[in-house]
């Protein structure tokens, strides 16, 4: 099967973008260093770094090559049963985590500063501080209590599990009417869901605003979010959709030589 869902896409101008921004994070790190003494040069030592960081998410999200990474059949452990599973990018995920926590540091230090000068500094940009920390700090919270968490997509016997950063959903193959591609900020994958379907979606943090909640009931992936390439995700829902004798074999590893040939 070599359907191509989505156009080529087009990573040149990501790419230019992410080398940008790495270069001017490089570029001032350098210049704060050389001139560490100067007025200001804190501010420009700390927050060169998040270009740096904003570089690579760029890359990561948007001109990282796709191919077949991270496939394994394992146990998928809220449907207690084993499928084939197309994790997130993990470095993608880290890259998330560094940004947050980062990003907390420093506007961490805005708010210490301006608390230190009993808000002389400018009472509206120690109030943003402050609300920004906050906001970081309860996604640290729910990090730390998996209610955000990198996610994956699993493909069973019995239906299709998708574990994303803030939600969980599930769609037993019986209720699937049609895999569709879109292309909603990238690929997407949209499994439609019958009118009546048993499925499920489960919001696991209000801190993160997930996009994919707007298309429930039905299932969508972001596809720049996985390790592997979306297109192999679409081939692989459409094959089993419209070959249900072969759904057995999604618990064993006969489906990895399937997707090999997809």
């Amino acid at each position: 099967m070599t359907t191509q869902p989505w156009p080529v896409q087009r990573r040149t101008s990501w790419l230019v973008t992410a080398v940008l921004l790495g270069s001017a994070g490089a570029g001032g790190l350098v210049l704060g260093v050389a001139a560490v003494s100067t007025d200001g040069v804190g501010i420009l030592l700390v927050g060169s770094p998040l270009l740096i960081v904003a570089g690579a998410l760029v890359y990561l999200s948007r001109a990282r090559r796709q191919g077949t990474g991270g496939l394994a059949v394992r146990e998928v452990a809220e449907l207690a049963e084993r499928g084939v599973v197309l994790p997130y990018s993990a470095a993608l995920g880290w890259g998330y985590v560094v940004a947050g926590v980062y990003c907390l540091l420093f506007f961490g230090l805005i708010a210490v500063g301006g608390l230190a000068a009993g808000g002389g500094g400018g009472v509206a940009l120690l109030v943003a501080a402050l609300l920004v920390c906050g906001y970081l700090l309860w996604c640290v919270i729910d990090l730390a209590r998996g209610r955000l968490q990198t996610g994956l997509v699993a493909l069973t016997p019995s239906g299709i599990y998708h574990r994303s950063w803030a939600m969980r959903s599930y769609l037993p193959w019986n209720d699937v009417v049609e895999v569709v591609p879109a292309d909603v900020r990238g690929p997407l994958v949209q499994v439609i869901a019958a009118a009546n379907t048993t499925g499920w979606v489960r919001r696991t943090s209000s801190a993160w605003r997930q996009g994919e909640l707007a298309f429930a009931p039905h299932l969508a992936v972001q596809g720049r979010f996985l390790a592997a390439d979306p297109a192999l995700l679409y081939r692989a829902v459409r094959f089993y959709l419209e070959n249900p004798a072969a759904r057995a074999e999604l618990g064993n590893d006969a489906a990895l030589t399937r997707f090999a040939g997809l």
